[in-house]
């Protein structure tokens, strides 16, 4: 089982998001994403969460300004979508919710009046999908960009899929809507990401030779010697000379 992340791991979560979020608001693509304190706020887009804010938004207000459908053939936009990542109570552990707020309901398999967004099973994986990528791939389902159903599926409006299938051939409604990925580690920069290996200046024998011309290079016993040979029959054990090697930056191995 997935396990919860702690309270402040769950705040950097949400910092991060808000963060990736004002990535996809910048990009070129249509979608434009405020967030904000309460559902009633993202209602009336009203008070705006600053990005930084070290109390991230617990809601999302998602603008998404291109074409879907409201009925066949009629196009439609915008389409407004209220994100709420909080909603099923152990975030990102459980998936967020989403509900469209704007007068028009779109008439797709996976939009439906007053019940959250139909986003398929696949859309969340526990602790490791990005909200940002959430909220692409529900304006991906509104451009019908998507897998063709199987065989039986309604959705919430079996129309619409039957549409899709001998109208539209399963091919998306804006076929040039390319929406982007946006990726944490283009957006996030930890000051502690590059970090020297150590504060203090570096020692003067930091790089210096295996052995110096013309002096006795020190010997250590060793008790494990990595590639022994077979006994030898000596009482005491091999010994081998002491190598400055270059460690990793930070340490690692």
């Amino acid at each position: 089982m997935t396990g919860s992340l702690t309270p402040a791991e769950r705040l950097n979560r949400q910092r991060s998001d808000h963060l990736m979020l004002a990535a996809l608001d910048a990009s070129p693509a249509p979608v434009f994403v405020t967030g904000h304190r309460t559902a009633e706020d993202v209602r009336v887009n009203r008070d705006p969460v600053p990005v930084g804010d070290r109390t991230p938004p617990a809601h999302y207000r998602v603008v998404y300004d291109f074409d879907t459908l409201r009925g066949p053939r009629q196009r439609h936009r915008p389409t407004i979508v209220h994100v709420a990542p909080l909603a099923s109570g152990n975030y990102p552990t459980t998936q967020p919710s989403a509900w469209v707020v704007s007068e028009v309901v779109p008439w797709t398999p996976h939009f439906a009046a007053n019940v959250p967004i139909c986003h398929g099973n696949h859309a969340w994986i526990a602790n490791r999908t990005q909200l940002v990528d959430y909220v692409v791939h529900i304006g991906k389902l509104l451009n019908f960009d998507e897998p063709p159903p199987v065989q039986g599926y309604h959705g919430y409006n079996s129309q619409a899929v039957e549409h899709w299938r001998s109208a539209m051939g399963l091919q998306p409604l804006n076929p040039d809507l390319k929406l982007p990925t946006i990726r944490a580690e283009d957006v996030i920069r930890s000051p502690n990401r590059m970090r020297r290996v150590r504060d203090a200046a570096p020692t003067p024998n930091r790089f210096q030779r295996t052995r110096t011309p013309g002096a006795q290079q020190p010997m250590v016993a060793a008790a494990r010697p990595r590639f022994a040979r077979a006994s030898s029959g000596a009482d005491e054990p091999p010994t081998i000379p002491i190598r400055q090697r270059f460690a990793p930056a930070g340490g690692r191995r």
